[in-house]
């Protein structure tokens, strides 16, 4: 299988301070919680190996996958140590800035720890932002609003890339491609609220650097739905899907608190797990007969064979309010991705030929 490894995401902490309508219920499930700076160092330690350096280059570092890095008291240790090591990494940092207070904010800048940083704004008022995610609005846009000050202040090139996902359109997405409304809508006064969209972006654009920021609406996952395929009886028909996180997968080393690779942002619940970083090295598991059992099944849609999450992939697509433009848009990825996997078993075929002709030599 021949591709690379060009990301690392930590999941430093499972529990979050929102409540958001889009994700999964069961947040900060895991144990530990959050991840010791004794097993984040460890990780970090193997990385900055001249193996993996040699091997992969200059992998990207992100922190935030899972939850709000933030509730963890290591969380500014551990970035330090991050930047003490492997200094020319890029990093970058999902939060929702309810807890980055302006004191965090001048640390971040003024010892340049981060490269950038991704949120979500996915309201324009209290009550559409609070509908969405249980979070104080003000306090959020606050928060936002002083470490783009901070950073000017101290001519720093953070980039800060903002999504929105509006709860009418998650609400209207949802209802049109499951027949069911949000699992976690309770209050279904809400299912008539406005899409604030455009109210956001009149929002931030004069807020925002437009040279160093980025405004843009998000797509609709169903990850937060899972529970409809117990409740609908859903029964998939494996080869209508494919998995849209492929790319990431083979890519990409995902680091729960604990210290173990899963192989997805997507397992919430951690239940494919390639092993346990701070015991084996990057470089065996990355090899592993394990992972490449993983791939080839991915692959091959056997997604059953998996069990979970990958036995509920359709929840895993990217979804519109436009039924149809739900189709093509995951008919192209699906091409995007199949010819990727073509790629990748092209160029593995072609290097056992070539070590067959050699060895027939």
């Amino acid at each position: 299988m021949n591709y690379k490894i060009k990301n690392i995401s930590f999941a430093l902490s499972t529990a979050c301070s929102a409540n958001c309508i889009f994700c999964p219920p069961h947040r900060g499930d895991s144990n530990p919680v959050n991840m010791s700076f004794k097993v984040a160092k460890r990780v970090l330690d193997k990385l900055s190996s001249k193996a993996i350096i040699n091997k992969f280059q200059y992998i990207g570092i992100g922190f935030g996958a899972l939850g709000d890095d933030l509730l963890n008291p290591h969380f500014l240790d551990i970035l330090r140590y991050r930047k003490e090591v492997l200094p020319k990494n890029p990093s970058c940092f999902f939060t929702n800035f309810k807890n980055l207070s302006s004191e965090i904010a001048e640390i971040i800048i003024s010892e340049q720890l981060l490269d950038g940083i991704v949120c979500n704004i996915d309201g324009a008022s209290n009550r559409t932002y609070y509908a969405v995610k249980r979070l104080d609005f003000e306090k959020v846009i606050l928060n936002l609003t002083q470490f783009i000050k901070l950073r000017d202040s101290f001519n720093s090139n953070i980039t800060i890339n903002i999504n929105a996902l509006t709860l009418n359109n998650y609400i209207t997405t949802i209802k049109n491609n499951f027949g069911e409304y949000p699992l976690k809508l309770n209050n279904k006064s809400l299912i008539q609220i406005e899409d604030d969209f455009e109210d956001i972006q009149n929002l931030l654009f004069p807020i925002i650097n437009p040279n160093l920021d980025s405004f843009r609406r998000s797509g609709v996952r169903g990850w937060a739905e899972r529970g409809l395929m117990k409740k609908k009886k859903i029964k998939l028909n494996y080869k209508n899907y494919i998995c849209p996180y492929f790319n990431d997968i083979i890519s990409t080393i995902y680091v729960a608190p604990n210290g173990n690779w899963y192989a997805c942002c997507l397992d919430t619940k951690f239940n494919l797990i390639i092993g346990d970083l701070t015991k084996e090295s990057i470089l065996d598991l990355y090899k592993s007969s394990k992972r490449k059992r993983l791939i080839r099944k991915l692959n091959l849609k056997q997604f059953g064979e998996i069990g979970p999450p990958c036995n509920s992939v359709n929840f895993c697509q990217v979804y519109y309010k436009n039924k149809f433009q739900t189709f093509l848009v995951n008919l192209s990825r699906q091409n995007e991705i199949i010819n990727h996997m073509k790629n990748i078993l092209l160029s593995s075929s072609s290097i056992r030929n070539i070590r067959s002709k050699i060895m027939d030599r």
